[in-house]
């Protein structure tokens, strides 16, 4: 790994020894969150095409990890996939 390879920050280190992003130098965790900072509730697929996350439960857990409160709940059946929302908690 060279020095432009490394990332300018210590990542986060959860309990299971999984390594986050800081949401202090991701941009694309400061996407995501930004978008969650209205309060109201937003599907994956919202958030990927707002955000251009293709990743966006790991952006969640990666907020998560960082401290945020973000609630995930079920919003119903679209063609028989099942659909969740996210929703920042005391931004």
């Amino acid at each position: 790994m060279t020095d432009i390879d490394k990332p300018t920050k210590p990542r986060h280190e959860r309990p299971s020894g999984i390594h986050s992003a800081n949401i202090e130098s991701s941009g694309r965790l400061q996407r995501v969150l930004g978008m969650l900072k209205d309060g109201n509730p937003h599907t994956k697929r919202d958030i990927r095409l707002r955000t251009g996350s293709e990743c966006v439960a790991t952006c969640i857990s990666e907020l998560r990890a960082n401290g945020y409160n973000i609630e995930c709940k079920f919003v119903g059946f679209i063609n028989g996939a099942k659909i969740y929302s996210y929703t920042l908690i005391g931004g």
